[in-house]
């Protein structure tokens, strides 16, 4: 593991300290657009879709070592599958950062991982809700998108 994700493993030390936003630049249902950003992190994860943005955020978690995971996760190949790192380009990528005043913002607070799936809290401006899996995290994200866009 590269030393840049054992610094920021240190600094972990509860879920609250793994909160990250979801920022969207374009809101287009599943296929919506945006980047994720961590606290700890100088720059932003780019995603498209909500299947990459559930992706990329359990390999967040899955870096930082927090919340663990309940379990492993299965695959139908037999040796390691590829995951993605932080890379250089991510961090060197200025076409991620959303002009200010134009975010839709959204902070999920994961509490655990477990059944291979994610439990915490969606933060919508002064609203906030627990959710028992990612699908009804996306459920809670559809309506709290819409909801700012009214």
């Amino acid at each position: 593991m590269n030393r840049e994700v054992e610094t920021i493993r240190e600094k972990v030390h509860t879920t609250a300290d793994a909160a990250l936003f979801l920022c969207f630049q374009e809101v287009k249902g599943s296929h919506s657009k945006g980047v994720i950003r961590l606290p700890l992190l100088h720059y932003d994860i780019p995603f498209e879709g909500y299947g990459e943005m559930l992706l990329r955020m359990n390999r967040i978690y899955d870096l930082l070592g927090m919340p663990d995971a309940g379990s492993c996760m299965r695959s139908l190949s037999e040796g390691e599958k590829e995951e993605w790192e932080f890379t250089d380009e991510m961090k060197n990528n200025q076409d991620t950062t959303l002009p200010a005043g134009t975010e839709r913002m959204v902070s999920i607070q994961i509490q655990f991982r477990q059944h291979c799936s994610l439990q915490g809290f969606l933060i919508c401006g002064k609203q906030k809700a627990g959710f028992r899996s990612a699908l009804e995290m996306l459920y809670l994200l559809e309506d709290c998108l819409q909801e700012q866009d009214n």
